[in-house]
């Protein structure tokens, strides 16, 4: 008899949890914590706004999170600021957090010049060694119009072809860093 009995409370307790609706305030509830994260977020860090909007899309958080990291980026020229590029937005967040010296097999040469685009806007890209990919070529220039992560780079990695590529994806490394 316990037994019957047990079967079927497990059956009225299943048939009736799976008609209970969602109670009421707990969808405020994850605005309001969804509200809190947005306002925590580090104003100056587009890594944290654009991971943001990957966890929370369809808030409104969400979407000014990705405006604020485009504002961050300065790029003015964005078709809609409110979708995300096709590069993969934990790749991004991969290379800031990652201590692997290892290139992701998933960043092609599409996404690296994405990525290079993020920085465009930051000083050293006015500095003439920032275009330059010869050592003896960086050697000729003024001390102040040496751009001193691409001379490091050049004098530790070489001039080779496989090199340059490393050194662009260092570079854009320490661009999503700044």
């Amino acid at each position: 008899m316990k037994k019957a009995f047990f079967v079927l409370f497990l059956i009225f307790l299943s048939a009736n949890l799976f008609s209970i609706q969602k109670l009421p305030g707990l969808e405020n509830f994850q605005k309001s914590k969804i509200k809190q994260l947005y306002k925590n977020l580090d104003q100056r860090s587009v890594v944290q706004h654009f991971a943001f909007y990957k966890l929370y899309p369809e808030s409104e958080e969400g979407k000014l999170a990705l405006k604020k990291a485009w504002n961050l980026l300065k790029q003015e020229n964005v078709k809609d600021p409110l979708v995300l590029p096709t590069l993969d937005i934990s790749l991004m967040i991969n290379l800031v957090n990652n201590q692997n010296a290892f290139i992701p097999d998933d960043l092609d040469e599409e996404k690296l010049d994405f990525l290079e685009s993020l920085g465009k806007n930051l000083r050293n890209r006015n500095l003439k060694g920032n275009n330059i990919w010869k050592k003896d070529d960086i050697l000729k220039l003024e001390n102040d119009e040496i751009d001193i992560a691409r001379a490091l780079f050049l004098e530790e990695l070489g001039e080779e072809k496989e090199s340059i590529y490393k050194i662009r994806y260092y570079e854009a490394t320490l661009d999503l860093m700044a």
